[in-house]
């Protein structure tokens, strides 16, 4: 678990220091279950088509779909986004073995590019805002310093609900692991 963490921090922490350094307030759309925890990132339950329009007018560039592919609905959402000219990706969400590292750089990554090249907002959605409100809580743990406690609350404020004991306990060991390995001593101080 150690070099998953030191991982983490190294690959994930920079990304988010560097988004804040263009910090925007993404403008809420009234979407279903719509979040604005961190600057640029506006998450959601699954958007309508309208929703969608509403974003593209309001400076989102970028659209970061979480369902699995056997929960895509009857409408082709890539197609829809890419002809308002937005950029869509998909980082299927489907199971526990999914709340990882590489889907969190993948996130990370794409958030990036987004509000510095292509100056923009990004909406991350699932079908219920639950798993990206568990991603929530994994990022203001690892990345903004937060405690167990309130990383899961503010995972819950993201629209956790059934992945809050599943997320409690990997925060829990993941500190443990933390807090028992020298070598990270004083490691947060780089990137916070």
């Amino acid at each position: 678990m150690n070099s998953v963490i030191r991982s983490l921090l190294l690959l994930c922490s920079l990304s988010i220091v560097c988004a804040q350094l263009n910090a925007q307030k993404a403008p809420l759309l009234e979407i279903r279950k719509e979040f604005s925890i961190f600057e640029n990132i506006l998450t959601s339950g699954q958007p309508t088509r309208t929703d969608f329009e509403l974003a593209a007018q309001n400076g989102f560039k970028t659209v970061i779909n979480l369902r699995s592919r056997g929960e895509i609905g009857s409408w082709n959402e890539r197609k829809k986004i890419e002809a308002l000219g937005m950029r869509y990706v998909s980082i299927p969400i489907s199971g526990l073995d999914d709340f990882n590292i590489n889907v969190l750089n993948e996130i990370n990554e794409v958030v990036f590019e987004t509000v510095f090249e292509a100056k923009g907002f990004v909406l991350i959605h699932d079908s219920n805002a639950n798993r990206i409100g568990a991603l929530m809580a994994l990022e203001a743990f690892f990345n903004h310093d937060m405690s167990v406690e309130e990383a899961v609350s503010l995972g819950k404020k993201s629209g956790m609900t059934t992945l809050e004991d599943y997320i409690r306990t990997l925060l829990f060991d993941s500190k443990s692991d933390y807090e028992s390995d020298d070598e990270l001593d004083g490691f947060d101080d780089l990137f916070m």
